[in-house]
């Protein structure tokens, strides 16, 4: 999964259409805008190895509960009663079903990173001396000597000459990237950036953030290698599901980001393709507005994800946290932004089919 500009992609065909809890869709010129939050169904889990003799599955596993809003992953696991064969040769993973290869260790890093991210990016000019132990004990490598700065020398002297309180409030989290061997990854975070002098009740400032945090485990303890902004985590390791379902968020976002007035109605079906429930029916009610608007400001519009990770994955639905961006081009060649946003996109599954039902924005973007 990447974050590539939107370009020629194959398309889902749509799965047929089902209720959904949430009718909310990009909040720009085309596409829907957002409503309530969606949240995802776990279904009875089906697992399937290579000898095809298994038993049903028993669901659920863990729940993160940080903060108000924190993802809560549920993700299946099963009980196989086969016998195992001595030596087995390696297979590719063509299950439909979404699934992580290991969520367990994918919910510790998401657990860390939603704690460990507050610490480090929250700081009050009256004590930055706490916060900087505070700091120090979880951070490691570059990012550790670029957080010393920050609040040492000219860092400090910066942020108590402004009297600068920050604050940051985690809305989504998703798990990215994992190595191989479980010790690295990546986690992407949504959260509220909230700056202040003195009262921070009284903000004077408040912005939306895209982090992702890279954390290294050692021993029992999870440290924080790197934290971008506006950095993609990437998708953790999984079944080819977990991966078709990822895409079709993807594709789905960029596509009801991007519309043509040369071939407004082909744009219009492929948006229509990948969607299915509520969201297909707000992409159809919509579309003679979006088109209007279009034509008398004499522009196009196109989409582009940015990053992406998984929030809760079940055998049969998947909640991908996704940052795009949709861009207007005029005909004169002029582009201006028109939407920057983060997203919580629920993926359906139908067979081998998945289609997004529904495109929630996050935090009033």
């Amino acid at each position: 999964m990447t974050d590539d500009d939107a370009r020629p992609r194959p398309r889902p065909r749509p799965a047929p259409e089902s209720e959904s809890e949430s009718d909310a869709g990009p909040e720009s010129d085309a596409g829907p805008e957002s409503d309530a939050e969606s949240e995802s169904k776990s279904e009875s889990a089906r697992p399937s190895r290579r000898s095809g003799l298994l038993t049903r599955a028993v669901q659920v596993l863990a729940v993160l509960c940080v903060a108000a809003g924190v993802t809560v992953f549920v993700v299946a696991r099963h009980h196989d009663t086969a016998r195992a064969e001595p030596n087995p040769a390696p297979v590719v993973n063509t299950d439909p079903r979404a699934r992580l290869d290991d969520p367990a260790a994918a919910q510790a890093f998401v657990s860390a990173a939603v704690t460990e991210v507050v610490t480090v990016t929250a700081s009050d000019y009256r004590r930055l001396d706490d916060t900087l132990q505070a700091g120090l004990s979880i951070t490691t490598g570059a990012y550790r000597a670029h957080f010393t700065a920050a609040l040492t020398g000219a860092g400090a002297t910066e942020r108590r000459s402004t009297h600068s309180i920050t604050s940051f409030e985690v809305l989504r989290s998703g798990i990215g990237t994992m190595s191989a061997d479980g010790r690295t990854a990546k986690v992407l975070i949504v959260g509220q950036v909230h700056q202040s002098a003195d009262d921070i009740a009284a903000s004077d400032r408040s912005v939306l953030a895209t982090l992702c945090l890279t954390l290294v485990k050692k021993g029992n303890r999870y440290l924080i290698s790197n934290l971008a902004q506006d950095s993609n985590a990437g998708l953790p390791p999984g079944t080819a599901g977990l991966a078709a379902a990822a895409e079709a968020a993807r594709s789905e976002v960029v596509d009801t980001l991007s519309y043509r007035r040369a071939d407004f109605a082909g744009d219009l079906a492929r948006a229509r393709a990948g969607a299915t429930g509520a969201l297909l029916a707000q992409i159809t009610s919509r579309a003679d507005a979006t088109r209007s608007r279009m034509t008398k400001g004499r522009y196009d519009l196109a989409g582009k994800v940015t990053a992406i990770a998984a929030q809760q994955v079940t055998d049969d639905a998947a909640l991908f946290l996704v940052a795009a961006t949709g861009t207007r081009v005029a005909d004169d060649g002029a582009t201006t932004t028109d939407a920057d946003a983060r997203y919580s996109v629920l993926v359906q599954r139908s067979g081998t089919t998945w289609a997004v039902g529904s495109i929630t924005s996050i935090g009033g973007s």
